[in-house]
């Protein structure tokens, strides 16, 4: 809600910036709180997943899961060469497309 559908009356250029800036240091204030309640989330199940699921598996199943784990930067690589090959497969076919266009028109 503003002040103006408060009011029914327009605003001044103080009254606006004012109401802006205190809804920005709400949803700041909101975010903050969530964002603290997502780790402290994360860090309560972080711990109960890692410790439980192993205590009950043979040890080679959990080196095989423990291989089979991507890090972020493993990721990333992944992601640049499938990105890589798409520029490529994007620029055979324009380069294509010119060809036939070329011999054909």
């Amino acid at each position: 809600m503003s002040i103006e559908d408060d009011d029914k009356e327009p605003q001044t250029r103080k009254a606006y910036r004012e109401h802006q800036r205190q809804s920005d240091d709400e949803f700041d204030q909101r975010d903050q709180k969530r964002i603290k309640a997502e780790r402290e989330y994360s860090r309560m199940h972080r711990g109960e997943k890692v410790d439980q699921p192993d205590q009950d598996i043979p040890d080679d199943v959990s080196e095989f899961r423990s291989k089979k784990i991507v890090t972020g930067d493993q990721k990333v690589h992944q992601l640049k060469r499938k990105l890589n090959l798409v520029i490529i497969g994007l620029v055979l076919a324009i380069i294509i497309v010119y060809l036939v266009l070329f011999f054909v028109g």
